[in-house]
């Protein structure tokens, strides 16, 4: 199991004061991962905070880089803590229940290098996949 965060010495160190809306973002991003909308965030994320306050804090958050803004071409934005500045993953999303798992790889970087030696820099990519979960694919 890993070990929790200091968020609150995170977020000293990334110039961010420490508030109970950030924290809590913060801590439960960290418990149950994601990437969520701001809607389920906002509906599942305990707080005495509105929504604009609740919507600053995501984007200062998302600014300084410790949470990211991930679009699975739903039209909307989805928020995951970002654990770490080189980490990188994609993810499948169930066509009839729209659940989200993470794919804790990219087979895609070896392309990257590929694409480098052609002298392009600032290269980046994204790539989702649809399939239909375990729990769906029984009644079909």
């Amino acid at each position: 199991m890993r070990a929790k965060t200091d968020w609150k010495n995170k977020l000293k160190e990334l110039g961010l004061s420490v508030t109970s809306a950030r924290l809590s973002i913060l801590q439960w991003l960290e418990k149950y991962h994601g990437p969520f909308s701001v809607e389920e965030l906002f509906e599942k994320i305990p707080g005495t905070y509105d929504k604009a306050t609740f919507y600053r804090n995501l984007n200062s958050l998302a600014e300084i880089n410790i949470i990211k803004e991930v679009q699975l071409g739903e039209g909307f934005s989805r928020y995951e803590l970002n654990h770490h500045e080189n980490h990188h993953h994609h993810h499948i999303i169930c066509r009839i229940c729209k659940k989200i798992e993470s794919l804790e790889m990219c087979f895609i970087e070896e392309f990257s290098k590929t694409i480098k030696k052609l002298g392009f820099v600032n290269i980046s990519h994204q790539l989702e996949f649809t399939g239909t979960c375990q729990k769906c694919s029984k009644g079909i």
